[in-house]
């Protein structure tokens, strides 16, 4: 009797606690793009900005260690890094302010994003949790997925309808969607 009750009572855990999503973050320095996989399916294709020559980022796979909404850069000028995911060291995935230089490398080391990109990030990184998501940087490119099918560079680089819910307000990367802020803050 005792054990069917403690079956029953692990049982009422498992539904009520909610689940817990796989974020994966794949960073290739050879391509200077980043894809997020939600699940086992990848949701996000975007082009990044990874470290120059004597700044280089990190390779390797890690668990970001922290979160930070408002972020400024102590080591270079207090230089703005927005929604901030940091996964070793100081180096981060974080917005940027110098778009134009995406799809090629230019930090000191972290990797950039556009500003809207890094906050659905940032989002989905929080609802996933830092123990569920994992951040690999790659040398070579992004693996490829049977069948997959990317948005052309001229195109906006969100992926499927939710793109709308996380698309900046109107186009200035200071003022992000309500539903962005109720997730971040």
């Amino acid at each position: 009797m005792r054990s069917i009750a403690v079956t029953a009572f692990g049982a009422l855990l498992c539904l009520s606690a909610p689940a817990q999503a796989e974020l994966l973050v794949n960073i290739s320095k050879s391509q200077q793009r980043l894809a997020v996989t939600l699940d086992g399916a990848e949701i996000y294709r975007w082009p990044v900005s990874t470290g120059v020559r004597g700044h280089d980022t990190p390779a390797g796979n890690f668990r970001p260690k922290r979160l930070e909404r408002h972020w400024y850069s102590r080591q270079y000028s207090l230089t703005p890094m927005p929604w901030a995911v940091f996964f070793h060291r100081g180096y981060a995935v974080h917005g940027t302010m110098e778009a134009h230089n995406l799809g090629r490398v230019a930090s000191h080391g972290c990797v950039r994003l556009r500003p809207d990109n890094a906050a659905i990030l940032y989002s989905l990184v929080r609802r996933a949790g830092l123990g569920n998501t994992k951040v690999t940087v790659m040398n070579g490119p992004l693996p490829a997925l049977p069948g997959a099918t990317f948005m052309s560079e001229a195109e906006t680089p969100q992926a499927g309808e939710a793109a709308e819910h996380f698309a900046a307000a109107d186009g200035d990367h200071d003022h992000f969607h309500p539903l962005i802020l109720d997730l971040v803050d």
